[in-house]
């Protein structure tokens, strides 16, 4: 078990829920989720991606869980147990809204995966430079790069 990523461009609202366990079939499922923030506006339901998919692997959960936190260090300046304490007080600071997220299910929308995928463009290099035991840091800091990006055209970032 572990947590995948999919990543959609160009999505397009069809309905809303029937039920929080909706399939949506071969489309996006947007449920309820806490973050309601990071939905950018957009409605909870099915959409249709009419442009580019990605998908990644992050981890096993436990190994997504340590990674998140290498990047509140890196981007933060503080442990994520921190900034879930006090997320408020991180507002607008860099990739505070992947680190104060779910770190098993939910949806990121267009505008803060455009926030997002900025951020990762902005400390790209002081990831490279940090310590990474077998590059695997730097290769998921990238897969979330390339996600947010793909996302930022009106689309979604699902964690599943």
């Amino acid at each position: 078990m572990g947590l995948d990523v999919r990543a959609y461009s160009q999505c397009v609202f069809v309905h809303e829920p029937h039920g929080y366990n909706e399939e949506c079939d071969d489309r996006i499922p947007v449920r309820h989720q806490p973050w309601v923030d990071v939905l950018d506006g957009r409605s909870l339901g099915c959409y249709e991606h009419k442009g580019e998919t990605f998908h990644f692997r992050a981890g096993s959960y436990g190994g997504y869980g340590d990674w998140r936190r290498s990047l509140s260090v890196l981007g933060l300046g503080t442990t994520a147990e921190t900034v879930w304490h006090e997320p408020g007080a991180f507002a607008g600071e860099p990739f505070v809204e992947l680190v104060n997220f779910s770190d098993c299910e939910g949806a990121i929308g267009p505008a803060t995966s455009e926030k997002l995928a900025a951020d990762f463009a902005t400390h790209r290099d002081a990831a490279a430079s940090g310590p990474d035991f077998g590059g695997y840091f730097l290769a998921k800091y990238d897969d979330w790069h390339k996600a947010f990006t793909l996302a930022s055209d009106d689309g979604w970032v699902v964690l599943h």
